[in-house]
């Protein structure tokens, strides 16, 4: 970003030998470019179209460059960056070791109902919903109910 648009301007003649007149806006945020091709790359930046998948993570990215950069976040030398202290497997992300720690965990809340046990008081709240046959989440298409907001996101998302 710049300071001002008069530093913007100076940017575009001392770099590029253009000046700002000849600049494109892209419509949703604002961000300039001097070709018209780079902003057409730019513009997919804001769709929900990601066809470049990192196979590590499952992350998707709207432009090829964009997901290669994010690859070498993964690894350091050929080793994944995120190790579990516990027994020393290491994974590609930190979400990945994140759920991966869950199995070092002793699960302390168990539920009155069925004796599922729980590591989070939280997640046990979630799931006495079953039990308690209360469905105050309905799909607006297929008027089907659901106990909690996200297994509505989710079924409206298969939708």
């Amino acid at each position: 970003m710049f300071a001002s648009s008069l530093s913007l301007q100076s940017h575009f003649v001392r770099q590029h030998n253009e000046k700002l007149e000849s600049a494109r806006s892209c419509p949703e945020c604002g961000k300039m470019f001097v070709k018209r091709s780079s902003l057409q790359v730019h513009l997919a930046t804001h769709t929900n179209n990601k066809p470049f998948i990192c196979e590590v993570c499952g992350q998707g990215f709207s432009q090829k460059v964009s997901r290669d950069i994010h690859l070498v976040r993964h690894t350091v030398r050929g080793k994944y960056n995120y190790k579990c202290i516990k027994c020393d497997k290491s994974f590609p992300c930190r979400s990945k070791l994140n759920a991966h720690s869950y199995i070092h965990k002793t699960p302390r809340f168990a539920c009155s109902v069925c004796r599922k046990k729980f590591v989070h008081r939280d997640t046990l709240r979630t799931h006495l919903l079953i039990h308690a046959d209360k469905k105050p989440h309905q799909c607006l298409e297929c008027h089907r109910a659901f106990t909690t907001k996200s297994n509505l996101r989710q079924h409206e998302q298969v939708m």
